[in-house]
């Protein structure tokens, strides 16, 4: 029979699982989460009626508050069993050093995972389902001293405008980027030390205006991740054509990260049928609720990453810039030109639909596009011409060489 010692390790894990990550802030409440088992959680989304007109003669106008339970599926179910020759420990040291190795696991690997996910996960989000939102909810943006104080403050107000004065949002931002503000001549000013509650335990964080930011290290935000299966190789790494991630700002409960199934599982050396030693089992089962209805009060900025769609531009012929590409088998072109970011690399499983800014025709490639100035934002997509759903794209900048003259 199996020796669990479950009992005596998952304490352990479950303390250590939230120090390392920053976007803890996402963690949904526990009552607002109805798990059933399976491979799917339920969320709740409460409505309730807005106001009538009372009738001095019939009274109040009768409203509805309703709470449906929204059915979202686990994305990720990630696990990896690691083996201790028995002769390396003895039953003195062994609950320290599976404690050890758990605590790294956590720390190098866990941690991290979860992050990325998430925060890729949001970008995602919000690229396919409020492109065509007023203002924009997205935009692309290389931080800069000089500016970026400026930029954070308008994205702040614009979700303050929709959230709420009053209402709490938070700031998760690449290191990279908080790096360059704190060269801003202007932030010394305006920067504080807030306090902020995660998961039960008050944390001092540094903010503006009452928004907390999260400084989070750069390589978890990026725009797209690759998870590695295990076969070949383990972990998670940023996909080829990722873009990078300046910051996101959301309000509280706007985003739910639920981890469920954070199993570690021990057997003893006789009981071992696979390996002359103990052998450690960790199971991480998790995903992240983006609220729909919330997605337009948030706000991203990101530098464009590389396309999978390989596009050369250049000046048209006659008029405007072109764009030459190969769409692909079963695939067509199409473009948008745009003031500001449209979702860059991130469109693929987009339907076409969503995106009002794309051409209503078909591109051919190589063909001027008239409309195009310097200042622009190209963007040009390759899409299944039976499902309508974008498989790859491209977009830049467009600069005045690109333009004819």
């Amino acid at each position: 029979m199996a020796v669990n010692y479950a009992t005596i390790f998952s304490p352990v894990i479950d303390q250590a699982l939230a120090v390392g990550m920053t976007s803890e802030l996402m963690q949904a409440d526990a009552a607002d989460v109805k798990y059933e088992g399976g491979n799917s959680v339920k969320v709740a989304t409460i409505t309730a009626p807005g106001l009538g007109d009372y009738s001095r003669t019939s009274g109040y106008k009768s409203g509805t508050m309703s709470v449906d339970w929204t059915e979202y599926t686990f994305e990720k179910d990630r696990a990896v069993e690691i083996n201790i020759d028995k002769y390396d420990l003895d039953e003195t040291n062994f609950v320290d050093s599976v404690a050890n190795a758990m605590k790294v696991m956590k720390e190098q690997n866990s941690d991290p995972e979860i992050d990325a996910y998430r925060y890729a996960k949001v970008f995602s989000a919000v690229a396919a389902t409020a492109l065509a939102a007023t203002p924009a909810p997205m935009e692309a943006y290389t931080p800069a001293a000089a500016t970026i104080l400026s930029k954070l403050q308008n994205d702040m107000t614009e979700v303050q405008d929709i959230a709420g004065e009053t209402a709490p949002i938070v700031c998760y931002m690449s290191r990279k980027a908080y790096g360059v503000l704190t060269q801003s001549s202007e932030l010394s000013k305006q920067l504080q030390v807030l306090e902020t509650n995660v998961n039960g335990v008050m944390t001092k964080v540094k903010g503006i205006d009452d928004m907390p930011i999260i400084p989070v290290p750069s390589l978890r935000m990026r725009t797209a991740y690759t998870f590695n299966s295990g076969e070949s190789s383990f972990g998670f790494a940023a996909a080829a054509t990722a873009g990078r991630i300046n910051w996101i700002i959301a309000p509280r409960g706007s985003l739910k990260g639920v981890i469920k199934g954070d199993d570690v599982k021990v057997f003893d050396p006789p009981n071992n049928i696979k390996y002359s030693g103990w052998l450690i089992q960790l199971r991480l089962y998790h995903t992240l609720i983006v609220m729909s209805e919330k997605i337009t009060s948030m706000r991203i900025s990101f530098q464009p990453g590389t396309s999978a769609l390989s596009v050369t531009v250049a000046a048209g012929a006659a008029a405007g810039t072109k764009a030459t590409a190969t769409a692909g088998t079963g695939n067509a072109l199409r473009y948008a030109l745009t003031d500001a970011s449209i979702g860059g690399t991130a469109l693929k499983d987009v339907h076409i639909s969503e995106l009002e800014d794309l051409s209503s025709s078909d591109y051919t490639s190589g063909a001027d596009i008239a409309a195009a100035t310097a200042g622009k934002y190209l963007t040009v997509v390759a899409y299944n011409t039976t499902t309508g759903l974008i498989a790859t794209s491209y977009e830049k900048l467009l600069a005045s060489g690109d333009i004819y003259s």
